[in-house]
């Protein structure tokens, strides 16, 4: 999943797209310097590959306007596509900005028409989502209701898989439905690998869950960059485990996985079932702005604090950004001016937190319980 795009003319940053959440900028922007000064050893244009921590970052360089091409992705993405992406859009901007780059201007106004391009390249490094479960606990029943397709009244088994392209506002995904039937096991993990996020379907019953403990297992095995999450389906049938004893048996709490209860039979749920996937798959607040809950933004509220404790001030800020961008949404437009001027506030401070910082911070925990 194409996750952040940063391109540089010098020291100036002249175009910036967050799609998803990756690396704090305290921490990719420091290595980006770092990665230029390693670049000055090279006289021609480059373009190549570093991983740093779970994220694969791919850049490349033009050398007759200094400029500088960042791509940040997750580790799951193939480098030859990340490659064909990065050198269209050097080759877009090229094309397209000769007249500004050579005479040097840096205001990123300038280049604010390479959004089309990027929303190209955007859309083919879409993340891979895979539904995977055993055969009869709704895996093709979820892809018809994100597809808001006909959802089947009676189990009709899925063949090898489906693989389906969505788009839903912002969000982008590859969808597939791999088969659970048990015939079909040895192809498993051959669908499971390379993917972004993996969605483990139950149906809820007590033999189901205990059983699919195996395809947790097959996750961290086949697909260990995936993240994962697991959907409780069924929810409306006696006896159903509830979600909490689902993420017991599973292990959930050990990997951090979440586990969401859902009927998939009931058209309702279409927005809930997108919101797992793009929540699992980390995309941006924005991206997620159609699925967010009001307890969703008021969670955003409790990440600012832990930020700012570990010094982490423009990713603080770029919290309060998003969330100051649903409140106008959300038509509070008095709310989104205050959380605005709260991360203004913040993208103005040393890293020191002085006093006045300390009164944000006390004022951000203030209005948690009230936020909406």
């Amino acid at each position: 999943m194409l996750r952040n795009v940063i391109i540089f003319k010098e020291k100036e940053v002249i175009y910036a797209r967050e799609y998803g959440k990756s690396l704090p900028d305290e921490t990719l922007y420091p290595l980006i310097e770092s990665l230029k000064d390693y670049l000055r050893n090279f006289a021609v244009d480059i373009v190549d590959f570093m991983h740093v921590i779970n994220f694969k970052i791919c850049y490349a360089t033009n050398r007759e306007h200094n400029l500088l091409f960042i791509l940040v992705c997750d580790p799951t993405d193939k480098d030859d596509s990340i490659r064909d992406e990065i050198e269209y859009i050097r080759h877009k901007f090229l094309n397209k900005f000769t007249e500004p780059l050579s005479q040097g201007i840096t205001d990123p106004n300038a280049y604010k028409e390479i959004e089309k391009d990027v929303k190209i390249s955007k859309s083919e490094l879409r993340p891979k989502i895979s539904l995977v479960g055993f055969s009869g606990v709704g895996k093709t029943t979820i892809t018809k209701l994100i597809k808001e397709e006909e959802i089947p009244t009676r189990h009709i088994p899925t063949i090898t898989g489906y693989i389906s392209e969505i788009t839903v506002g912002d969000f982008e995904m590859y969808l597939w439905d791999l088969a659970g039937q048990v015939r079909y096991a040895e192809v498993w993990a051959q669908f499971m690998r390379g993917s972004d996020v993996i969605i483990l379907i139950v149906d809820s019953t007590e033999q189901n869950v205990y059983e699919s403990r195996f395809f947790i297992e097959l996750c961290r095995k086949e697909a260990p960059y995936a993240r994962v999450a697991v959907i409780a389906n069924k929810q409306d049938l006696p006896g159903a485990l509830s979600p909490e004893q689902i993420s017991d048996i599973l292990d959930c709490g050990i990997y951090g996985y979440k586990v969401t209860p859902l009927v998939a039979i009931d058209v309702k749920n279409r927005i809930p079932a997108l919101k797992v996937m793009a929540e699992t798959a980390a995309t941006t607040a924005k991206t997620l702005a159609e699925f967010q809950t009001l307890d969703d933004i008021k969670g955003m509220l409790t990440q600012v604090p832990i930020a700012i404790e570990k010094g982490y001030l423009k990713e603080a800020a770029k919290i309060l950004d998003e969330i100051a961008y649903l409140a106008n949404l959300r038509g509070d437009p008095a709310r989104a001016e205050k959380y605005a001027s709260y991360a203004a506030y913040i993208r103005s401070q040393n890293k020191t937190i002085d006093q006045k910082m300390k009164l944000v911070y006390k004022a951000i925990e203030e209005k948690q319980q009230e936020y909406f």
